[in-house]
């Protein structure tokens, strides 16, 4: 019986998404809105699922549609509730009506989530709304204080909000979206209000506007008992790598996505701009990353360069430098010669899992 499911997935299917191409519209008169999900029909709903624990709401098209501030208010209030997922679905893509952006006094209280994941998939032509923001801004500070993992779109995340807020249990940040274009001191701060962090992901996209690496971690400090680190497109000069707490145990230096991914959905799905291969580090950039990271005993690592004459050095440094290295990730491009005569080289590890991926 679906009433004794811990874990739910609704799908947005709102026909107002493709109806105002041909008609008028059958739910609202904004085809930014989904009326597929009605606040108080929902949560009655799922109020009738006493052992549902997740909630997933989904969506794979790429124009912009979503919830309303009631709904997402709603779903929030669902008492047995502890993960929320929204994927895909905008959070108030519009411009609100005088009477939206706080939570009604008579509202039910919030539930104790844990996990609060909100990721928006056509990025990095997503774009971050007034009316976005301050329900983030607002729903967040009322979740902050049981909250143990948090996923935010970079474009609409309310750092300056988050910033000014202690974050007692929280384990877990993950950035996704469109890369800051330097770095962000309000981050630093964030992070100073996050006692417990164990795992801070950056996966963030560099457009085709930016020209360079952005030294979007540069002044970054972040603390014990960090363990797990991913930075999409590191700088090398990123000061960062010079203070990294000795509790990391996985570090990725990595693209989002991959640079053969960007490849992907830009010749197919047309979601990305054209991949951007001027911005890979070479061997000797990730050669210099690391020789600032000696002294962290890492098992998990990744990495994503182009290959030049510092490749094998690289590799043998890996080897001897993170001996108890356990897991090993490699996504190397070829370099100019091996482009030139159409050649794939072969990477050999011993005493270690080695993924490879050469393109």
């Amino acid at each position: 019986m679906i009433s004794a499911y811990s874990s739910l997935v609704l799908r947005d299917s709102c026909p107002d998404q493709v109806q105002h191409y041909f008609e008028d519209l059958y739910f609202t008169t904004d085809p930014k809105r989904c009326g597929a999900f009605p606040s108080v029909a929902l949560a009655a709903r799922l109020r009738e699922l006493p052992h549902l624990r997740s909630l997933t709401l989904r969506r794979n098209r790429l124009d912009i549609h979503g919830i309303t501030w009631d709904t997402l208010v709603a779903i929030l209030s669902v008492p047995h509730l502890r993960e929320v997922k929204l994927i895909g679905v905008y959070i108030c893509p519009y411009v609100p009506s005088p009477l939206e952006g706080d939570i009604p006094a008579n509202a039910p209280p919030l539930a104790p989530i844990t996990t609060f994941h909100y990721q928006i998939r056509d990025t990095p032509r997503a774009a971050g709304y007034e009316m976005e923001t301050a329900a983030l801004a607002t729903a967040l500070t009322e979740l902050h204080e049981g909250l143990e993992t948090l996923t935010l779109p970079s474009e609409s995340a309310p750092l300056s909000t988050l910033a000014q807020i202690r974050w007692p249990r929280l384990r877990k940040v993950t950035f996704y979206g469109t890369s800051w274009v330097a770095s962000t001191p309000i981050i630093t701060a964030l992070l100073s209000q996050i006692p417990c962090l164990q795992d801070l992901s950056f996966k963030l996209y560099t457009t085709t506007s930016q020209t360079q690496v952005p030294r979007i971690y540069d002044d970054l400090h972040v603390s014990p008992p960090l363990v797990r680190l991913v930075l999409s497109a590191p700088n090398p000069e990123d000061s960062i790598f010079d203070c990294l707490p000795m509790t990391l145990r996985e570090l990725s230096l990595r693209y989002y996505p991959h640079v053969h991914e960007q490849q992907y959905f830009h010749d197919i799905q047309f979601v990305y701009d054209s991949p951007r291969y001027d911005l890979l580090l070479y061997s000797q950039d990730i050669l210099s990353i690391l020789g600032r990271c000696s002294d962290l005993d890492l098992e998990k690592l990744e990495v994503e360069y182009r290959a030049d004459e510092s490749d094998d050095t690289l590799l043998r440094y890996m080897a001897v430098t993170f001996p108890n290295v356990t897991s090993l990730k490699i996504h190397r491009y070829r370099s100019a010669m091996e482009e030139q005569e159409r050649r794939d080289v072969s990477i050999v590890s011993s005493n270690m899992l080695l993924d490879s991926v050469a393109c």
